[in-house]
């Protein structure tokens, strides 16, 4: 699942940005339900860097050059109860001692008359049936990652070309290309 590996600021998106589309492409992959919310924002500085005479001038203007933050996706009761039941067949005995830890320490008085959790309330083995789901949406995250990347690329080199054609277009040199 997507976790912490995402938290990393890359061009034009925060840390908390790509962490939250990466943990959203994850619950889309896996279809557990999430709402998304929209993340409060703290003061942060300008990004356009203009000078306070130039602020003043632009007045209402400026907050429009900041970009607001992307939502971020939330779980609902069924989303909770989607990815909780995911992660209780992948991997039981981890899953068992999360259970086991979050019994001991939020002391539900509905359960603290029962004791420790048995460990025969959990699957013994990982469901081989969702291992296999697991295993098929992460090649597809893969393969689809992968097809995005390269679609990037060649927007690149499209891109780039547009960009020569045009300088040669407005310039006196003159250049000859030829493919093989």
């Amino acid at each position: 699942m997507a976790g912490k590996t995402a938290l990393t600021a890359t061009y034009n998106m925060s840390a908390q940005s790509n962490a939250d589309k990466s943990l959203k492409n994850t619950f889309d992959l896996f279809a557990i339900d999430h709402n998304l919310l929209q993340r409060v924002q703290g003061p942060h500085a300008d990004p356009s860097g203009l000078t306070s005479a130039f602020k003043n001038v632009l007045g209402s203007f400026a907050p429009s050059l900041q970009s607001p933050a992307p939502p971020m996706p939330a779980l609902t009761r069924k989303g909770f109860v989607d990815i909780t039941t995911i992660e209780l067949l992948t991997d039981p005995s981890r899953e068992w001692a999360n259970f086991s830890r979050l019994l001991r320490k939020y002391d539900l008085p509905r359960y603290r008359g029962w004791g420790d959790l048995p460990r025969s309330v959990i699957p013994a083995l990982p469901d081989p049936a969702m291992l296999n789901r697991v295993a098929s949406v992460t090649a597809f995250a893969q393969q689809k990652a992968s097809n995005e990347l390269d679609a990037a690329r060649v927007q690149a080199q499209f891109q780039k070309r547009a960009n020569q054609a045009a300088i040669e277009l407005v310039s006196d040199t003159r250049y000859e290309y030829k493919y093989y």
